[in-house]
């Protein structure tokens, strides 16, 4: 378009409001439910909204507002410490309201002389300084602790601080001692008190010390502190290697491995450990590992009896004090619902000692009453001996394998087969305390009056140890259940296992509804009947996975959508807080499955909101291996459990939980849906052709580093796009869901190496089954991949000399040093500021003279040019920060991934500790002024500003910007950085634009993808896709969707400037090096998950045609302003288009 193009500029991308709620877009259609759903006078299926089964907000904790006041101890930790020492860890602690106390470690190093392989850094003393804001006097009484966590020994002499006296054999007191504590070197001082203990390096004790362990108390001794973040107990600061081990799993670990040890026991040590666990830093984190200390007891791998008899009263009691214990916190910790929920399937339900006992009691009078002697020779009396010494819940087992015994009359082998059936055997019935070690004998004269008294038996057993026996639970909370729900539950219990398979979820998933609705998510519920309701709920949702598992793999495209709408809501319900991204996916299902045709543009629709379900379900699994699989390995190491259970701990929870069904349910539709949207089972996202030898790997991120000695073809379960592309790759195939435009397929293509998506699971594992084998990849069609082995490579010329190390001809010019420290925007040109701003400059001149359309907007810009970071350094307040980045940076190992990443962890901290010189706030304030862009006004804005201004120096230490500059052969050192500042836009939308299409190389299609709220979710590597389309540069009002969004959220800010890295090592020909380098805004944005079901850009046809079009002019205007193809930033904001930043497309 040319700058009078009439069209109408800006009020056709105006975003209107949300279209007033429509029944049909948040559920099914009625007539189909009521006529799978109605049976025997149940009530019909009420709409179901999901707002209220999740806390509705943000997707992580919202910023904190600038306006709210640090505490005095929170302004202190932040103030500069001396350069000698080192911070590597620090907590503020509250103090029961009277203060609080700054808990720090300071590692003072030196080199090590006995280093052989190059440069170490050793600790030779560690100061322990403890700080308080509190006005009346205290006193530290504090041990030390040398062989385990907890240990509480007297501390030698030579450490004792002034004053220090011993208490008894174990603990010294020291007071504190007043000080003054002033900011920034003001006149602005407070009075503190502090106790600082000066500890040898592990270097200078044969017997290094692990921690300490104190309390504080008055002088007067009438308060006495403890860590209310602990559940009371003692204060506690680790700081070895050998103390870092973690207290919690500690402490179970000695009980376990202890002499003697019950399920009594272990029931009464988890109720102990909860109220620490509840009011942790990390209750979700320490409630997972209990969950998994009481998982591995249910599944036998702990011993439920070991030197100790425990009476069946004394277990109830236990089961029932702890389970109870369960319920009392999902009341009243929503965020730990879904954790609680879990708990409570590991374990009986107990009682109040009435079932307990009669555990003990039935059996006698079952054997006195058919006149069944006490002979140890025979199975009845063997089990009579085990149920008195020690009932558990095998015991469960071994009655029903009795009653089957009875009911095949009187078959062995139907005992053993029910045994082998519940998980035991006769080695483990043998391995009793009290051993079972023969077989039941007939007793055919009486068997049918066993069978009904050793039913009414396991009844008792049940529910004293059944907690989510179905029949249990229905029948313990049916006496008080609304109506409704008794006709539900009686639905769900007359209906299990029926064909019908969409009519028996959503019954379930109505049920549980109800459930909720009956107070079990009620603060003020009765603790014992939300106890029971979590059980049915547990129960009830066990029906919905077994139904979905034995469902017919034949269902119509309508019973398999329907199913993915239920299986999803009965996710939502499982899931509690965690659950508003699964609601909003379940809400735009439920639309998409309203729309009355089922074509290509309905199949794209489905596409996105699969994909994102997929992601939710599987970053639901991620953080379950993250909470779970260490604590497992510690567990499971030191007591002994079965290699196989601990490997696969994770996967089996996460196989018996609802996520599963629905993870099957999405794998048997997506071939479905992808073959309606004529989507292949491949994307191409860097077009190429390849040959290698296999390289299979988990996780792309983890080899990004490699350097691969032969050509490579790596296949990556996953990746996220924000990844290097390591040296010798040839190709990239993985089976996630990559953004075109991400820094990884940028890099791709930059390094002509293949790099595409798989979409069939099976052809996934059959390339893993490859591994290490060579072969060869070709395109076929323009929309598939087919990989082949060879006996041999052939000589190859693409990618594997392309991906090889350094490219010939490229170089990094170090420009001369700036003596300005701001410039505006006049001033940018080669000598001083990266292509990002001499680019926007040329932008800025391109509108002023006419070549760009008058309704494209560009931000105000002035720049921190090159050098200025190096002069920063140099000042002399900074002179121990250089010294130490020096110092850092020679020390940068490259031996590992884990080595890398520290290493350059260490650089990005000591840049970010620099102190700002005035001259440069001055003129970066006159500067930022005088160009009309948006300024901070007060000085805690300001040090925002600087922040984000240190924070894109040290992105020049990132791992993805190191690697990525070795694998082209450039210089690390030569690097310099300058800094674009802009006015950051709030944007409604954010945009990329690539001028020429990048899948397909065709210069005259335009591509780009949008995402909701700003950019940094599109370039940023955020999970999900952005809406992505196509448009011919001959016909720019008529777009082509390819995919719509399935981000997860978007990002969204107030206003305020953003700092935009802008090196010398960007956008060289042949290289591009954008994206390597981090953008910060002075404000955090804030994430809010998407609600897609009420978006214009997906649901307004008119709307989403006008926005996408501007944007394809947006993408021809520059493109022309340019002269050459462009990769462009933009977004829209109030109608009203901005370009952010443009570059040459690579």
């Amino acid at each position: 378009p040319l700058p009078n193009d009439p069209s109408p500029p800006l009020a056709s991308v105006v975003r209107p409001p949300p279209p007033p709620p429509q029944t049909s877009s948040v559920q099914e259609p009625a007539a189909s439910k009521q006529a799978k759903f109605t049976d025997g006078g149940i009530s019909k299926r009420r709409t179901r909204e999901l707002s209220d089964v999740f806390q509705s907000g943000s997707a992580g904790a919202p910023a904190a507002s600038r306006e709210v006041a640090m505490s005095v101890l929170d302004r202190w930790s932040r103030e500069p410490t001396s350069n000698a020492s080192k911070t590597v860890s620090q907590r503020i602690a509250p103090l029961f309201g009277d203060g609080e106390m700054l808990l720090e470690v300071k590692n003072y190093m030196e080199d090590d002389p006995s280093a052989e392989s190059g440069r170490r850094r050793r600790v030779v003393k560690r100061d322990v300084v403890i700080t308080t804001d509190m006005l009346d006097d205290v006193v530290l009484h504090w041990g030390v602790a040398r062989d385990e966590p907890g240990q509480w020994l007297l501390p030698d002499k030579e450490v004792f601080p002034l004053n220090t006296e011993a208490v008894n054999d174990i603990a010294v007191e020291t007071p504190f001692s007043f000080t003054k504590g002033c900011f920034g070197g003001s006149d602005e001082c407070v009075p503190l008190q502090k106790v600082v203990i000066s500890i040898p390096g592990d270097s200078q004790s044969d017997s290094p010390l692990m921690g300490i362990q104190f309390v504080v108390r008055k002088a007067d001794k009438s308060v006495w502190y403890k860590d209310t973040e602990n559940g009371h107990g003692n204060f506690s600061i680790t700081f070895t290697e050998q103390g870092m081990k973690d207290p919690l799993v500690g402490k179970i670990i000695r009980a376990e491995t202890g002499p003697w040890w019950t399920l009594m026991h272990r029931c009464n040590l988890c109720s102990s450990l909860m109220d620490g666990a509840v009011s942790s830093k990390s209750p979700e984190h320490d409630m997972f590992k209990l969950f998994v200390w009481m998982r591995l007891s249910a599944l036998r791998q702990l011993t439920w009896q070991r030197n100790y008899n425990t009476q069946p009263r004394q277990l109830s009691g236990a089961q029932q004090a702890l389970t109870s214990r369960f319920a009392e916190i999902f009341k009243s910790n929503p965020k730990l619902r879904e954790v609680m929920r879990m708990f409570l399937d590991t374990l009986g339900r107990g009682g109040d000692g009435g079932d307990g006992q009669r555990i003990r009691d039935d059996i006698l009078k079952i054997m006195h009453k058919h006149n069944i002697g006490e002979n140890n020779k025979f199975f009845i009396e063997q089990w009579h001996q085990k149920l008195h010494n020690n009932t558990t819940p095998d015991d469960i087992v071994i009655c029903e394998a009795y009653l089957e015994f009875l009911k095949q009359d009187c078959d062995v082998g139907s005992f053993w087969a029910k045994i082998e059936e519940g998980g035991l055997s006769r080695k483990v019935l043998a391995s009793y305390d009290r051993p079972i070690v023969t077989d039941p004998i007939p007793r055919m004269n009486i068997k049918d009056s066993l069978i009904k008294d050793f039913k009414e038996y396991l009844a008792v057993l049940k529910r004293v140890h059944g907690g989510s026996d179905l029949e249990m639970c229905i029948e313990k909370v049916k006496p008080k259940a609304p109506q409704a729900l008794q006709e539900l539950m009686s639905f769900v219990s007359r209906r299990r296992g029926d064909s019908n398979v969409v009519a028996l979820v959503e019954g379930c998933v109505e049920c549980r509804h109800e459930i909720r609705e009956a107070g079990m998510v009620s603060a003020s519920a009765d603790t014992q009947w939300v106890r029971e309701l979590i059980y049915l709920d547990v129960a009830v949702e066990r029906v919905v996975r077994l139904a979905v598992e034995s469902a017919p793999k034949d269902l119509s495209l309508e019973d398999q959508c329907d199913l993915v709408a239920l299986v999803a809501e009965n996710l939502c319900l499982s899931m509690h807080a965690s659950s508003e991204e699964m609601a909003y996916c379940v809400k735009n299902w439920r639309r998409v499955m309203a729309l009355p045709a089922r074509d290509e543009h309905w199949a794209l629709l489905a596409k996105a909101v699969l994909d994102r379900m997929v992601y939710v379900v599987s970053a639901a699994a991620d953080k379950y291996l993250v909470r779970m699989q260490p604590t497992a390995e510690q567990i499971g190491a030191a007591c002994g459990c079965e290699e196989w259970t601990i490997k696969l701990f994770t996967e089996e929870v996460i196989r018996a939980g609802p996520g599963f069904a629905l993870s099957l349910l999405m794998q048997r539709l997506d071939p479905m849906i992808r073959e309606m949207a004529d989507m292949g089972k491949w994307q191409i996202i860097s077009p190429a052709e390849a040959s290698g030898y296999i390289f299979v790997v988990e996780d792309l991120h983890t080899i990004q580093h490699k350097e691969f000695d032969k050509p490579t073809v790596v296949i990556a379960r996953h990746v996220s796009g924000g990844e290097e592309i390591p040296l010798g790759a040839t190709a990239v195939l993985s089976g996630s869901t990559v953004d075109v435009l991400s820094h990884s397929a940028v890099r791709a293509r930059n390094s002509k190496v293949l790099f595409a998506t798989c979409f069939d699971p099976n052809v996934m594992e059959e390339l893993m089954q490859l591994n290490g084998r060579a072969v060869e990849a070709t395109l076929q069609g323009g929309d598939n991949v087919l990989v082949a082995e060879v006996e041999a490579l052939k000589a190859h010329t693409g990618a594997s000399v392309a991906n090889a190390k350094g490219v010939a001809g490229l170089a990094v010019k170090v420009p001369p040093a700036c003596t300005s420290y701001a410039l505006g925007m006049a001033a940018f040109d080669a000598e001083v500021v990266g292509a990002k701003s001499r680019n926007t400059l040329a932008l800025h001149d391109s509108l002023g003279g006419g070549k760009l359309p008058e309704w494209i907007n560009l931000p105000p810009s002035a720049a921190v040019p090159f050098g200025a970071m190096e002069r920063v350094l140099d000042h002399e307040d900074n002179q121990w920060v250089k010294a130490d980045l020096d110092m850092f940076v020679l020390g940068i190992d490259t031996s590992t991934e884990e080595a890398l990443a520290d290493s350059l962890q260490r650089c990005r901290d000591t840049v970010m500790g620099l102190t700002i010189p005035d001259e440069l706030q001055e003129e970066l304030k006159t500067v930022m002024k005088s160009s009309g862009m948006y300024t901070p006004e007060t000085e805690q804005d300001w040090e925002v500003a600087y922040q984000a201004l240190r924070g894109v120096w040290a992105s020049k230490w990132t791992e993805r910007a190191y690697i990525s500059l070795r694998n082209v052969g450039l210089k690390h050192e030569d690097l310099r950085m300058s800094v674009l500042v802009q006015e950051i836009i709030p944007a409604d939308y954010a945009f990329v634009i690539h001028t020429e299409n990048p899948s397909t190389g065709n210069t005259e299609e335009i591509y780009a993808e949008v995402v909701l709220g700003l950019g940094e979710v599109l370039v940023g590597n955020f999970p999900g896709r952005a809406l992505s389309f196509t448009c011919s540069k001959s016909n720019l009002d008529a777009p082509t969707v390819v995919g719509f969004p399935s981000k997860s959220v978007g990002l969204f800010i107030e206003q305020c400037a953003i700092f935009r890295s802008d090196s010398n090592g960007e956008d060289l020909e042949g290289y591009a090096g954008a994206g390597l380098y981090d953008s910060l805004p002075m404000f955090e944005a804030e994430e809010r998950y998407v609600d897609y079901s009420n978006e214009p850009l997906v649901w307004d046809a008119a709307f989403r045609t006008d926005l996408l079009s501007k944007i394809a002019k947006v993408g021809l205007a520059v493109e022309e302003a340019m002269g050459s193809a462009q990769d462009i930033e933009g977004v829209v904001k109030n109608g009203e288009v901005y370009v952010v930043q443009t570059r040459p497309q690579v």
